[in-house]
C-alpha cells in the first residue's frame, strides 16, 4: 500500500523556537512510523537541499515564510499533502492555492479570528488547530477544524517534586497567587502583549497584593519589549519573578 507522502513546513527543527520543537517531535515521529516525510525548512536553513537522518531537508527560497518554496519543494519530493506549522496570515494565497492539498496546523488565538486568516483558510483541504479556544472560534464562524494538541515530551517535561516543594524552592509563599507567561520577547510593538498583560497584572495586583507574576522569556532583549523597566514605571518590580532573578 502506498504510504501518504508529507512535506512539513515550519522552523527547522535544530532552531531554538516553539514551532521547531514542535516540529522535531512530530516529523521524527511521521518518520519513525514509516512515512515519507520532508521539512521546508524556512527558517534555519540556507542553500540547497539537505538529508540528515533519513529525512529530506528543503531551503525557504524568496519568501521568508516558505510558502513560494512549498509549490516546488512538494512537486520535486512528490507530496500528496503539505503541512503548514506556522502563523499564515502573511503568507500568499496565490502560493497556497497552488499547492495540492494545503493542511495548516495553524494556531488561533484572537477573538475575533482576523479576516487575514480565514482568507487563507478557505483555501485549505483540511484544517488543524492546536487548542480548543482556536477550535471554537473557527467553528463560530463556519470552518471545520480537528483539534490536534501540541507534543510534549513527558520523559522530559514531568513533575519533579511536589507543588509545595517547588514554591519553596524558589521562594514562593504557598499562599501567594501565581501568574505565570512564556513567550518570545524580540519584537517591537510587541506581539506577546506584554505591555497589556502587564497592565492587567498592576489592576489585579492592586485589588489583591498576595500575587506575583512569573515570566519566563528575555527581559531585557534589544528590539523586545523593556519588561523590567515597565515594571518599575508601574511599581510592580518586586512582584515579578523568573528564572534568572
Amino acid at each position: 500500500m502506498k504510504k501518504l507522502r508529507i512535506l512539513w513546513s515550519s522552523n527547522a527543527d535544530w532552531t531554538n523556537s516553539g514551532y521547531a520543537g514542535q516540529t522535531d517531535y512530530i516529523v521524527k515521529r511521521i518518520a519513525k512510523e514509516g512515512y515519507p516525510v520532508a521539512e521546508l525548512a524556512f527558517y534555519g536553513l540556507e542553500g540547497g537541499k539537505i538529508e540528515k537522518d533519513g529525512i529530506t531537508y528543503y531551503p525557504r527560497t524568496a519568501s521568508a515564510y516558505g510558502e513560494d518554496a512549498a509549490v516546488d519543494h512538494s512537486r520535486d519530493f512528490n507530496a500528496d499533502i503539505v503541512i503548514t506549522h506556522q502563523d499564515i496570515e502573511h503568507l500568499d494565497p496565490n502560493a497556497l492555492g497552488a499547492l495540492r492539498r494545503w493542511i495548516p496546523f495553524v494556531p488561533i488565538d484572537t477573538d475575533p479570528v482576523s479576516p487575514a486568516i480565514t482568507q487563507k483558510l478557505n483555501l485549505a483541504y483540511r484544517i488543524v488547530t492546536f487548542s480548543k479556544f482556536g477550535e471554537k472560534q473557527l467553528r463560530d464562524r463556519g470552518y471545520h477544524s480537528t483539534y490536534i494538541p501540541l507534543t510534549v515530551d513527558t520523559n522530559i517535561f514531568k513533575p519533579l517534586r511536589k507543588k509545595e516543594e517547588t514554591r519553596k524552592n524558589l521562594n514562593i509563599p504557598p499562599d501567594m497567587f501565581l501568574f505565570g507567561m512564556v513567550g518570545a520577547n524580540k519584537e517591537w510593538p510587541p506581539r506577546k502583549a506584554y505591555q497589556e498583560v502587564m497592565d492587567a497584572f498592576k489592576l489585579f495586583h492592586d485589588k489583591h497584593p498576595n500575587s506575583l507574576f512569573w515570566f519566563e522569556c528575555n527581559q531585557e532583549g534589544p528590539g523586545g519589549f523593556p519588561i523590567r523597566q515597565y515594571a518599575q514605571y508601574l511599581g510592580i518590580a518586586d512582584q515579578l519573578r523568573s528564572m534568572d532573578t
